[in-house]
Parts: C-alpha cells; sequence; structure tokens
C-alpha cells in the first residue's frame, strides 16, 4: 500500500499545478463458493494457455490502475510527451483486513516514457516498462499475438507499405540471487501492422529474433544457507507470424498463425535456456493457430468463440494443444443479459490425453446493451468436468462446480 500512496500523493501535487493526468484501468471482484462449504474452486487444463473459459473461473480480485501524463507542446508541430504507470494488484480476498499474506500484491507492470511528433516526424519514441502485446480472446484471457510484455525500448509509427512499422528492443532478467550476475535475454522486435489488403482485411506481420548467454546462476535457500546453481546454455530463437483480421458487422474475424523456435518456443519473453536432464533445447519450437470470430447476429444475439490449435515441442517430447469454446450474450433488456460459455481443452503427448470441458450459465446486470458491455454484476454457476488420467491433477476428482457473483470493468 505504500506505492498506492506515494502514487497517489504525487497525482495530488501534480493536479495543484495543472498537470493533465488521465486515469484509466480494469477491475474484476466477486465471490464464489463450490456448494460444499469451500471458496470457489479453479480449474484449468495442465498444458494449456491463459484461463480458457474464463466465465466462472475467475478466484481472485484482479484490477490494474493505469496513470498517464501528458506533457503537451504547444507549437504547431504539435510534438507530445508521455509518462505512464500502470499498477497491478491481486490481493487473496479472503477477508477485508488481515489479507496480507501474499506479500507481493501489487505490481509496477507499467512504467515507461513516450515521445511523439518531435520535430514534425511522425513517429512515436518510448522507453521502460511496457505493455507491448497485440489482440487477445477474452474469453480465454489469451495474449496469442505478438505479446511481448517487458522492460526496453523502441520506435512506432512509421509509414511502411500503407501500414504501419515498430521496432524495439527488449530483454528479461534470468533469475538471479545477487545484483552482480544478472544474465539477460534479448529480444528485437519487428512489427508491420495495418496493412490494408481490399477485400480480404489488414495484414499485422510479427517477427522477433532473441538470443540468451551461457551462464551458471546460484540461488541461496534463506533456510537452509545453501546455495544451489541452475546451468544454462547459449541459445537463440526466432518467431514469425501474420495475423488477418476481416471487419464484419457488429464484430470482427481474426485468423492467425505463428511459428517460434529454441528461446522463441514460448512465443513471449519467458522462453528458456536453462539445461534440463534428457532435453534438447535446439529442438523446441511452437506452431500457434488462431481462429477467432466475434459477430452480432440480430438485435437480441451476440457471441464470440475462438479455436485454438498449438503443435509443440519441449526439448523432451512433443505434445499438442487443441481449445475450442464460445460465448453467447442474448439481451433479455437492455440492461439485463443471459450469457453461456462451454468450452473444451485437450493436450495431448505421446504418453496420455488431458481433457477438460467447462459449461458456464450467467445472468448480468449490465451498462447498456452490448456483448462488451462493461461494467456488469454477473450472477453465473459454472460446472467443469475431466477426463480419467487428468484425474490425479484434481485430487482425484472427477468434477468441480461452483456459483458465485462478480463484477467486471474496465474503464
Amino acid at each position: 500500500m505504500k506505492i498506492m500512496t506515494s502514487l497517489f500523493l504525487c497525482l495530488l501535487s501534480l493536479n495543484a499545478i495543472a498537470m493533465p493526468v488521465d486515469f484509466h484501468g480494469y477491475l474484476r471482484s466477486g465471490v464464489g463458493n463450490n456448494l460444499s462449504g469451500q471458496k470457489l474452486g479453479c480449474f484449468n487444463n495442465p498444458g494449456s494457455e491463459g484461463n480458457e473459459f474464463r466465465l466462472g473461473n475467475e478466484c481472485s480480485i484482479y484490477g490494474e490502475s493505469t496513470f498517464t501524463l501528458e506533457f503537451l507542446e504547444k507549437s504547431k508541430t504539435s510534438s507530445s510527451f508521455k509518462v505512464q504507470t500502470t499498477l497491478a494488484f491481486f490481493p487473496n480476498a479472503n477477508t477485508q483486513y488481515g489479507d496480507e499474506s501474499n506479500q507481493n500484491d501489487v505490481d509496477i507492470v507499467e512504467a515507461f516514457f513516450e515521445a511523439k511528433n518531435i520535430d514534425g516526424i511522425p513517429y512515436t519514441y518510448w522507453a521502460g516498462k511496457r505493455f507491448y502485446r497485440d489482440v487477445d480472446i477474452h474469453m480465454n484471457d489469451f495474449y496469442y499475438f505478438a505479446a511481448m510484455n517487458g522492460v526496453g525500448a523502441g520506435v512506432k509509427d512509421i509509414p511502411l507499405f500503407n501500414g504501419s512499422f515498430s521496432a524495439a528492443y527488449i530483454q528479461e532478467v534470468m533469475t538471479s540471487s545477487s545484483t552482480s550476475d544478472q544474465l539477460v535475454k534479448s529480444y528485437f522486435d519487428f512489427r508491420l501492422f495495418g496493412v490494408k489488403v481490399d477485400p480480404i482485411g489488414e495484414l499485422n506481420f510479427w517477427s522477433t529474433l532473441s538470443n540468451a548467454p551461457k551462464g551458471s546462476i546460484g540461488s541461496k535457500d534463506s533456510s537452509t544457507g545453501v546455495t544451489s546453481y541452475k546451468n544454462y546454455q547459449k541459445v537463440d530463437g526466432e518467431a514469425v507470424g501474420v495475423r488477418l483480421r476481416n471487419s464484419l458487422t457488429g464484430g470482427f474475424n481474426d485468423f492467425a498463425v505463428i511459428y517460434g523456435r529454441n528461446l522463441m518456443s514460448s512465443l513471449s519473453v519467458y522462453g528458456n535456456g536453462e539445461i534440463a536432464t534428457n532435453a534438447d533445447n535446439n529442438k523446441r519450437y511452437k506452431i500457434r493457430i488462431v481462429e477467432h470470430l466475434t459477430k452480432k447476429l440480430n438485435d437480441k444475439l451476440e457471441f464470440h468463440s475462438a479455436l485454438t490449435f498449438e503443435q509443440r515441442n519441449s526439448g523432451l517430447k512433443d505434445s499438442r494443444w487443441v481449445s475450442i469454446g464460445a460465448r453467447p450474450v442474448y439481451s433479455l433488456k437492455e440492461n439485463l443479459h443471459f450469457v453461456t460459455e462451454v468450452g473444451h481443452s485437450e493436450v495431448i503427448n505421446s504418453e496420455k490425453s488431458l481433457q477438460l470441458t467447462r459449461l458456464t450459465a450467467a445472468l448480468e446486470i449490465a451498462i447498456n446493451q452490448s456483448i462488451w458491455a462493461r461494467p456488469v454484476i454477473r450472477l453465473f454457476a459454472t460446472e467443469t468436468f475431466w477426463n480419467k488420467e487428468n484425474r490425479t491433477n484434481f485430487q482425484g476428482k472427477k468434477e468441480g462446480h461452483s456459483v458465485g457473483v462478480q463484477g467486471e470493468a474496465w474503464f
């Protein structure tokens, strides 16, 4: 809370000298029960990504508060500077007071500077820590394309081929117990977005080159005083992807294909060069295909759906992930919606197939009549079940169910 208090005092001082500060963010919060005297439990298929079929499967409070300070240049060039900070908070939500067992319940996830249109050049320059990502599948809480959030610097908005070109350097520090041996992974990210291709839609291209050094990093156990070491090999990696967006009446259709290898086999900055027993980092890869549709069918019914396919190798073995889900929203009245969500996930490798299916129904009080209406307050009931091979991941249970009330907003 010291971070929040300090930021609040800074904002008050800026307001006192008439500096323009913009505030926006995201929040979800609620309460749930599994009908057996226990708190709402969440179930995710091991090996899948994001939070598939998230309706009724969010067990914590989560919020983001973004503060943007604009420095406007009063001249004919319309140059501008921006400073942006985003706090992410996720308390345990077990009680109103005395809920501090989660010691890291506030993170600074963005702290960056941005400058635009300097000396009449229509580029955007940035440096710092930021979200650096493209589209998501809201139903799965999954940023699947060009999600390279991290610390770095770059230039954006360069006109090229009827689109907008961006280049950035991003790094992530590899785990270290000291400040003297903090090896970094380096990523060079290139994007060409918004290329109009009539009549099929808009193309977005993404590519990343990466490398990580060889090294040995120690971690000291505070209870025993023993230092253990992890060895990392020198490894590089590349990723390439293309996303086609076709705008539809009352919605859109996205189709994306992405390939990454070695350090970029995670398709993010979280690649790992650690040397593991029987693993071969040079064999790691991932192919991801996403079909994402949001559509308004009539004045009452809207829905969005997503199909995700991944073929991958962890350096140990091949595996496959397939996820398909849909969320129809029917407007009973302008501010009252009936929402359902159904999804099936399967993670397959040479040893077994892990399957999970979720069915959820919810009644929403919404600010307006739209599938994206926020804020909302929803009453939900959800049922999750899985196959026999997955029972060891859920304490031998055959299924899980819960009811709850949740609010969600972005602002």
